[in-house]
């Protein structure tokens, strides 16, 4: 005797899944768990208005350190709610609001001169 599971149920489960697929992706393309970017290192050429090779480091504590054109800086600060990245350097002089998503940092970037950029962050080698 084969038994059939009732079409009412297999339905019912069908719609429960592709409700929480549904919930679990996000159409901006955001990352549904964000993993903390304390202790890890992203880097970016071209950053800012001098074009830099910079490095940034989110070291424990919320400090930020920085590394470009030859110098190394830990005058930055930095806070993460979920996908949501926020840092500044040198006491807000410059600043940047960003989505981590996934192996790269994507955000809007400015500086109390009122220049506006683009940084797209990536892991740097050598970092966690």
């Amino acid at each position: 005797m084969t038994t059939s599971v009732p079409r009412r149920s297999s339905v019912g489960f069908v719609v429960a899944i592709y409700a929480l697929v549904v919930l679990a992706i996000d159409p901006a393309n955001r990352t549904v768990v964000a993993q903390s970017v304390e202790g890890t290192e992203w880097s970016m050429s071209g950053e800012g208005p001098q074009k830099w090779e910079i490095t940034y480091r989110f070291e424990p504590g919320g400090v930020l350190f920085c590394k470009y054109s030859g110098q190394e800086h830990r005058n930055g600060t930095w806070k993460q709610d979920g996908d949501e990245l926020y840092f500044e350097n040198n006491k807000g002089y410059r600043q940047c609001r960003a989505i981590i998503r996934g192996d790269r940092i994507d955000g809007e970037s400015w500086n109390v001169k009122g220049l506006r950029w683009k940084t797209e962050l990536t892991p740097a080698t050598g970092g966690k």
